[in-house]
């Protein structure tokens, strides 16, 4: 069997009463495509693959940011001489693989992810050659999961049997992020010297984790689970700050970061259906965040 779908959008649109007083301009205006598309396929009686891909382009008109008083004494008009945009990219692929016979199965799920951000907006948010901002933002991200169940011969209506799953899952990271202020002739207005001030960053992220659960039907109508969980992520940070001024030249300040994470989280759950439209269930798991 071959099945295959695929959709594309596109979203124009602008909000009329927003407008600029300095300039005129309409703002914070949209303009984006995406599309997804979806091929599945049997590779034999007892397995299948589903490939997936996504995507986005969108810009989008700078931030109607602006003085809160005036805002609120006109909140569709804010008053700029600098106006900025937002363009966002994105991209990700998948394949899912799944095998299945005589009561167990093996799941693959390979996914990619790639995007981008750049915005630009007058961070003074008035008509003043105060402050320009420049932010940029992307990230590669590749997760891979293996998992095997068995379902055996697990009945919950007759009270019988056990079933398990054990897995394995790890992510790679790749990101950079910067942040670039221009500070113009009326910067010292702001209490800022002119000069531009410019923040990067280098993140890298390494998570792997193992797990596994079981299920067991003591009598009609129960199921007791208990599963584990074990992860452990290293992370690392490179980062730069440079302060480049035309009357005290430049300042430079260079930093890194570099951690291990770990943690084992439980889980337990208890669930009994005393009819075939309803269940009554309890469950506790712990949690981790690196």
């Amino acid at each position: 069997n071959f099945v295959w779908v695929a959709r594309l959008y596109h979203c124009n649109c602008e909000i009329p009463n927003q407008i600029n007083g300095c300039t005129g301009n309409k703002v914070d205006d949209r303009d984006a495509f995406s599309g997804r598309m979806q091929l599945s396929f049997d590779t034999s009686d007892s397995s299948s693959v589903r490939v997936g891909l996504t995507g986005q382009s969108a810009k989008d008109g700078g931030f109607g940011l602006g003085e809160l008083g005036s805002l609120r004494a006109n909140p569709h008009r804010i008053n700029q001489d600098f106006e900025g945009e937002t363009t966002r990219d994105s991209f990700q692929p998948s394949v899912v693989y799944e095998w299945g016979e005589g009561g167990r199965s093996f799941t693959s799920i390979s996914a990619f992810t790639t995007w981008d951000v750049t915005e630009t907006s007058d961070f003074d948010f008035n008509v003043i050659d105060g402050v320009q901002r420049t932010t940029k933002e992307n990230q590669d991200v590749f997760y891979q999961e293996l998992r095997l169940t068995e379902e055996g011969d697990f009945d919950v209506d007759k009270g019988e049997g056990m079933r398990w799953l054990v897995g394995f899952s790890a992510f790679m990271s790749d990101s950079e992020r910067s942040a670039v202020n221009q500070f113009g002739a009326d910067a010292p207005l702001i209490g800022a010297a002119p000069g531009v001030d410019t923040s990067t960053g280098g993140f890298d992220d390494l998570g792997l984790s193992f797990f596994g659960q079981a299920s067991m039907s003591p009598a009609a109508g129960w199921e007791l689970t208990g599963g584990l969980r074990y992860d452990r992520e290293s992370a690392e940070l490179d980062k730069n700050h440079t302060y480049d001024t035309d009357a005290d030249g430049t300042f430079v300040t260079d930093d890194s970061f570099e951690d291990d994470f770990s943690a084992t989280t439980p889980m337990v759950s208890a669930s009994y259906r005393p009819t075939d439209s309803s269940q009554c269930y309890a469950y506790a798991a712990k949690a981790f965040k690196a």
